[in-house]
């Protein structure tokens, strides 16, 4: 079996722009929405554990497992970085700019930046509970799964 997963982080920007006395202008948004998720999430079974239905269910409910730690890791740390997403976002809040234009360019920017070190720091969490699921204890079992048929089918050898 192989899953292909997409992480996707989204965000949206209700721009506020407040002009300043020196003639600069700054972005204070008054609603930011930001998104940690996956786009779509798709398993591939070979045919013949597709076909043999305690092999395909076997490994549905493995990939089941994997989905559930997916959800839990996302929600975690989306609850774990609310303080350093909002730090980050403040810092924004302060940067003058020429232009109004210019102040939601930055603002924009900014928050693009900020969210790629979070989904690089959601991916390094993503794999270690992936790794957690994916112990040898556990693949040993998944593989003597259905009476060894899991094993056969990794083997190459005919069901």
């Amino acid at each position: 079996m192989l899953t292909a997963n997409d992480l996707v982080t989204l965000f949206e920007i209700r721009h506020r722009i407040v002009p300043q006395a020196d003639g600069s202008f700054c972005d204070a948004p008054s609603r930011v929405r930001i998104g940690f998720g996956s786009g779509r999430r798709i398993a591939y079974l070979a045919r013949a554990a597709a076909a043999d239905e305690c092999v395909r269910r076997t490994m549905l409910a493995h990939e089941d497992d994997h989905t559930r730690r997916f959800n839990e890791t996302v929600d975690r740390f989306i609850a774990k970085q609310t303080g350093n997403l909002e730090r980050g976002m403040v810092t924004l809040k302060h940067m003058p700019a020429a232009s109004a234009e210019l102040a939601k360019a930055r603002w924009e920017t900014g928050l693009r930046a900020i969210l790629a070190e979070a989904k690089r720091q959601l991916l390094s969490e993503l794999r270690a509970a992936n790794a957690e699921i994916d112990t040898t204890p556990a693949l040993a079992a998944l593989t003597d799964a259905c009476g060894g048929k899991v094993r056969q089918l990794q083997e190459g050898s005919a069901l």
